[in-house]
């Protein structure tokens, strides 16, 4: 009987040692180093200006024309520009434009980024 109680209590312990780094991690709060917004608006402006690199590496292999060239290069320099912008007023302090749940929307959205709800 001893030797029955210890098997169990063996494999009790056993398996919470087993299952504890699940249930750990689930009950464990994880933050985030950098806020999704400046992650986002970071990534944005990297893509963005990497593109516009990729264009011109790409017209002087004469992969691209002139006339392509341009087009696309007005198109990139204007998304990169909004991105740098996007970017900048992230990184400005200050609580304006911070809804409630602490998501910084840029001017001109009409519902929040962070939880979704209708701005005013």
């Amino acid at each position: 009987m001893t030797l029955f109680v210890l098997s169990v209590l063996l494999a009790g312990v056993s398996t919470l040692w087993v299952v504890h780094p699940i249930f750990a991690r689930k009950l464990a709060l994880l933050a985030d180093v950098e806020r999704a917004d400046v992650l986002d608006a970071e990534s944005r402006k990297s893509v963005a200006l990497s593109s516009l690199r990729e264009i011109e590496y790409d017209r002087e292999a004469g992969k691209l024309d002139e006339t392509d060239y341009r087009a696309l290069h007005g198109q990139l320099a204007a998304e990169a520009m909004q991105a740098i912008r996007a970017s900048d007023y992230v990184h400005t302090p200050g609580d304006e434009g911070r809804h409630a749940c602490g998501f910084r929307n840029p001017p001109g959205s009409r519902f929040c980024g962070g939880c979704g709800t209708r701005l005013a």
